[in-house]
Protein backbone atom coordinates (compact mmCIF):
# COMPACT_ATOMS: atom_id res chain seq x y z
CA UNK A 1 0.00 0.00 0.00
CA UNK A 2 1.65 2.98 -1.30
CA UNK A 3 0.89 6.78 -2.72
CA UNK A 4 1.40 7.73 -6.17
CA UNK A 5 2.46 10.44 -8.00
CA UNK A 6 1.18 11.05 -11.77
CA UNK A 7 3.07 13.41 -13.90
CA UNK A 8 1.64 13.93 -17.36
CA UNK A 9 4.92 14.88 -19.86
CA UNK A 10 1.83 14.98 -22.30
CA UNK A 11 0.23 18.53 -20.20
CA UNK A 12 3.86 19.23 -19.80
CA UNK A 13 4.64 19.31 -23.42
CA UNK A 14 1.09 21.37 -24.25
CA UNK A 15 1.68 23.63 -21.94
CA UNK A 16 5.26 24.53 -23.08
CA UNK A 17 3.30 24.84 -26.94
CA UNK A 18 0.95 27.60 -25.58
CA UNK A 19 3.40 29.86 -23.96
CA UNK A 20 6.01 28.80 -26.62
CA UNK A 21 2.59 30.70 -29.17
CA UNK A 22 2.21 33.33 -26.63
CA UNK A 23 6.24 33.98 -26.86
CA UNK A 24 5.83 34.38 -30.71
CA UNK A 25 7.37 30.98 -30.89
CA UNK A 26 10.76 31.73 -29.05
CA UNK A 27 10.12 30.44 -25.69
CA UNK A 28 13.20 28.37 -23.92
CA UNK A 29 12.48 26.27 -20.90
CA UNK A 30 13.70 27.19 -17.56
CA UNK A 31 14.44 23.71 -15.62
CA UNK A 32 16.58 24.33 -12.62
CA UNK A 33 16.01 22.70 -9.61
CA UNK A 34 15.61 19.10 -11.03
CA UNK A 35 12.77 20.92 -13.13
CA UNK A 36 11.62 22.39 -9.74
CA UNK A 37 11.26 18.44 -8.47
CA UNK A 38 9.43 17.21 -11.71
CA UNK A 39 12.26 15.06 -13.41
CA UNK A 40 15.02 17.63 -14.91
CA UNK A 41 15.82 14.99 -17.74
CA UNK A 42 12.66 13.59 -18.51
CA UNK A 43 10.96 17.27 -19.08
CA UNK A 44 14.04 18.32 -21.12
CA UNK A 45 13.71 15.32 -23.58
CA UNK A 46 9.34 15.80 -23.98
CA UNK A 47 10.01 19.76 -24.52
CA UNK A 48 13.02 19.04 -27.45
CA UNK A 49 10.22 16.85 -28.96
CA UNK A 50 8.01 19.93 -28.84
CA UNK A 51 10.77 21.40 -30.41
CA UNK A 52 12.46 23.85 -27.58
CA UNK A 53 15.79 24.04 -27.95
CA UNK A 54 17.47 26.06 -25.06
CA UNK A 55 17.46 25.47 -21.55
CA UNK A 56 18.10 27.86 -18.12
CA UNK A 57 19.49 25.41 -15.47
CA UNK A 58 20.61 26.57 -11.69
CA UNK A 59 24.42 25.52 -11.59
CA UNK A 60 26.77 23.41 -13.21
CA UNK A 61 26.18 20.08 -11.88
CA UNK A 62 22.95 20.21 -13.69
CA UNK A 63 24.23 21.72 -16.74
CA UNK A 64 27.04 18.62 -16.49
CA UNK A 65 24.09 16.41 -15.56
CA UNK A 66 21.74 17.45 -18.40
CA UNK A 67 24.35 17.42 -21.11
CA UNK A 68 25.53 13.68 -20.39
CA UNK A 69 22.03 13.02 -21.49
CA UNK A 70 21.38 15.29 -24.24
CA UNK A 71 24.56 15.43 -26.61
CA UNK A 72 23.07 17.55 -29.78
CA UNK A 73 25.21 20.69 -30.12
CA UNK A 74 21.81 22.44 -31.36
CA UNK A 75 20.91 22.15 -28.04
CA UNK A 76 22.16 25.03 -25.67
CA UNK A 77 22.25 24.89 -22.70
CA UNK A 78 22.55 28.03 -19.97
CA UNK A 79 23.95 27.72 -16.29
CA UNK A 80 22.75 30.64 -13.76
CA UNK A 81 25.33 30.90 -11.62
CA UNK A 82 27.52 32.37 -13.75
CA UNK A 83 31.26 32.06 -14.93
CA UNK A 84 33.19 30.25 -11.20
CA UNK A 85 36.84 30.34 -11.02
CA UNK A 86 37.43 26.65 -11.62
CA UNK A 87 34.59 25.94 -13.83
CA UNK A 88 36.28 26.67 -17.00
CA UNK A 89 37.01 23.28 -18.03
CA UNK A 90 33.89 22.04 -17.55
CA UNK A 91 31.83 24.77 -19.91
CA UNK A 92 34.19 23.47 -22.81
CA UNK A 93 33.88 19.96 -21.98
CA UNK A 94 30.42 19.78 -21.91
CA UNK A 95 29.59 22.43 -23.96
CA UNK A 96 27.30 24.87 -21.92
CA UNK A 97 27.04 28.41 -21.93
CA UNK A 98 27.70 31.00 -18.88
CA UNK A 99 25.85 33.25 -17.59
CA UNK A 100 27.99 36.22 -16.67
CA UNK A 101 26.71 38.18 -13.93
CA UNK A 102 29.62 40.26 -12.57
CA UNK A 103 32.21 42.20 -13.85
CA UNK A 104 34.52 39.66 -11.83
CA UNK A 105 33.14 36.61 -14.43
CA UNK A 106 33.83 38.74 -17.59
CA UNK A 107 36.99 39.46 -16.44
CA UNK A 108 37.56 36.09 -15.81
CA UNK A 109 35.95 34.92 -19.45
CA UNK A 110 38.14 37.20 -21.20
CA UNK A 111 40.96 35.65 -19.97
CA UNK A 112 39.50 32.08 -21.56
CA UNK A 113 38.50 33.54 -24.64
CA UNK A 114 41.79 35.48 -25.44
CA UNK A 115 44.04 31.84 -25.10
CA UNK A 116 41.43 30.64 -28.12
CA UNK A 117 38.62 29.57 -26.67
CA UNK A 118 35.13 29.91 -27.89
CA UNK A 119 31.91 30.29 -26.06
CA UNK A 120 28.95 31.51 -26.71
CA UNK A 121 27.99 33.56 -23.26
CA UNK A 122 25.03 35.48 -21.79
CA UNK A 123 25.17 38.64 -20.09
CA UNK A 124 22.68 39.20 -17.19
CA UNK A 125 21.65 42.77 -16.07
CA UNK A 126 20.07 43.30 -13.02
CA UNK A 127 16.83 46.01 -14.33
CA UNK A 128 15.34 45.84 -10.91
CA UNK A 129 14.91 42.28 -9.26
CA UNK A 130 18.31 42.51 -6.75
CA UNK A 131 18.99 38.97 -7.15
CA UNK A 132 21.05 38.13 -9.99
CA UNK A 133 23.18 40.17 -12.51
CA UNK A 134 25.62 43.13 -12.63
CA UNK A 135 24.48 45.95 -10.61
CA UNK A 136 23.77 49.13 -11.49
CA UNK A 137 27.54 50.32 -10.60
CA UNK A 138 28.53 47.83 -12.55
CA UNK A 139 26.49 48.30 -15.90
CA UNK A 140 27.36 52.24 -15.35
CA UNK A 141 31.61 51.02 -15.48
CA UNK A 142 30.74 48.84 -18.60
CA UNK A 143 28.95 51.62 -19.98
CA UNK A 144 32.39 53.56 -19.66
CA UNK A 145 34.02 50.58 -20.77
CA UNK A 146 32.45 49.04 -23.50
CA UNK A 147 35.71 47.43 -24.69
CA UNK A 148 35.49 44.54 -21.93
CA UNK A 149 32.52 43.18 -24.29
CA UNK A 150 33.81 43.19 -27.96
CA UNK A 151 35.67 40.01 -26.84
CA UNK A 152 33.09 37.65 -26.14
CA UNK A 153 30.29 36.23 -28.92
CA UNK A 154 27.37 37.34 -26.62
CA UNK A 155 24.09 35.13 -27.52
CA UNK A 156 21.57 37.22 -25.24
CA UNK A 157 21.71 40.27 -23.14
CA UNK A 158 19.17 39.18 -20.20
CA UNK A 159 17.14 40.02 -16.95
CA UNK A 160 14.48 39.18 -14.32
CA UNK A 161 11.66 40.61 -13.96
CA UNK A 162 10.51 41.37 -10.15
CA UNK A 163 6.78 41.51 -10.54
CA UNK A 164 5.67 40.46 -13.55
CA UNK A 165 2.55 38.71 -11.63
CA UNK A 166 1.02 42.38 -11.03
CA UNK A 167 0.30 43.72 -14.91
CA UNK A 168 -0.19 47.34 -13.25
CA UNK A 169 2.74 47.78 -11.96
CA UNK A 170 4.83 50.29 -13.74
CA UNK A 171 8.33 49.02 -12.66
CA UNK A 172 7.79 46.50 -15.23
CA UNK A 173 7.92 49.01 -18.44
CA UNK A 174 10.47 50.26 -16.24
CA UNK A 175 12.95 47.07 -16.30
CA UNK A 176 11.35 46.50 -20.08
CA UNK A 177 13.39 50.20 -20.81
CA UNK A 178 16.24 50.07 -18.88
CA UNK A 179 17.26 46.16 -21.00
CA UNK A 180 16.51 48.37 -23.87
CA UNK A 181 18.37 50.95 -23.27
CA UNK A 182 21.15 49.05 -21.99
CA UNK A 183 21.21 46.57 -25.15
CA UNK A 184 22.57 49.94 -27.79
CA UNK A 185 25.82 48.69 -26.36
CA UNK A 186 26.25 45.72 -28.74
CA UNK A 187 24.80 45.97 -31.75
CA UNK A 188 22.38 43.54 -33.20
CA UNK A 189 22.25 42.16 -29.53
CA UNK A 190 19.58 39.38 -28.76
CA UNK A 191 17.24 40.12 -25.67
CA UNK A 192 15.79 37.94 -22.73
CA UNK A 193 13.39 39.49 -20.56
CA UNK A 194 10.04 37.63 -19.49
CA UNK A 195 9.63 35.00 -17.11
CA UNK A 196 6.27 32.93 -16.90
CA UNK A 197 4.55 36.11 -15.79
CA UNK A 198 6.17 38.17 -18.28
CA UNK A 199 4.88 36.15 -21.47
CA UNK A 200 1.62 37.11 -19.38
CA UNK A 201 1.88 40.74 -20.03
CA UNK A 202 2.13 40.61 -23.82
CA UNK A 203 4.35 40.32 -26.80
CA UNK A 204 6.48 43.79 -25.79
CA UNK A 205 8.14 41.78 -22.85
CA UNK A 206 8.57 38.72 -25.18
CA UNK A 207 11.43 40.29 -26.86
CA UNK A 208 13.93 37.43 -28.74
CA UNK A 209 13.22 34.99 -26.21
CA UNK A 210 11.14 34.02 -23.09
CA UNK A 211 12.10 31.63 -19.89
CA UNK A 212 9.05 30.06 -18.80
CA UNK A 213 9.55 27.95 -15.65
CA UNK A 214 6.96 27.58 -13.34
CA UNK A 215 4.52 28.06 -16.07
CA UNK A 216 5.42 24.82 -17.57
CA UNK A 217 3.31 23.75 -15.24
CA UNK A 218 0.13 25.32 -15.27
CA UNK A 219 0.28 27.99 -12.52
CA UNK A 220 2.17 31.44 -11.44
CA UNK A 221 4.49 31.47 -8.94
CA UNK A 222 1.39 32.15 -6.06
CA UNK A 223 0.31 28.54 -7.13
CA UNK A 224 -3.10 30.06 -9.48
CA UNK A 225 -3.48 28.16 -12.64
CA UNK A 226 -2.62 30.59 -15.59
CA UNK A 227 -5.21 31.44 -18.09
CA UNK A 228 -3.38 32.34 -21.42
CA UNK A 229 -5.56 33.14 -24.83
CA UNK A 230 -8.69 32.35 -22.62
CA UNK A 231 -7.61 28.99 -22.11
CA UNK A 232 -6.18 27.14 -18.86
CA UNK A 233 -2.73 25.49 -19.01
CA UNK A 234 -2.99 22.36 -17.11
CA UNK A 235 -1.56 21.09 -13.69
CA UNK A 236 0.07 18.03 -14.80
CA UNK A 237 0.40 16.42 -11.33
CA UNK A 238 -1.94 14.23 -9.06
CA UNK A 239 -1.52 12.82 -6.02
CA UNK A 240 -3.34 9.92 -5.24
CA UNK A 241 -3.17 8.03 -2.02
CA UNK A 242 -4.90 5.04 -0.29
CA UNK A 243 -7.19 5.76 2.72
CA UNK A 244 -6.08 3.02 5.36
CA UNK A 245 -8.83 3.71 7.90
CA UNK A 246 -12.74 6.22 8.36
CA UNK A 247 -13.14 6.85 11.80
CA UNK A 248 -16.27 8.40 13.32
CA UNK A 249 -15.62 10.67 16.60
CA UNK A 250 -17.80 12.44 18.78
CA UNK A 251 -18.01 15.59 19.96
CA UNK A 252 -15.61 15.58 23.44
CA UNK A 253 -13.60 12.64 22.49
CA UNK A 254 -9.82 12.58 21.78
Amino acid sequence: MQGILNISLKDIKSNWLALNDASNGNASAVIKANAYGIGMVEVAKTLIEAGCNYFYVANLNEGIQLRKKIKSKEIRIAVFEGFFKGSEEAYIKYKLNPIINNLEQLIRLKKLVTQGYKIKTILNIDTGMNRLGLSQNEIILLLQNKDLLKFVEWEFIMSHLANAHDFKNRTNIKQLNKILQFSKIIPNIKLSLANSGGIMLGSEFCLDQTRPGIGLYGIDNFGNNIQLNSKSLKFPISLHAPVIQIREVNIGEK
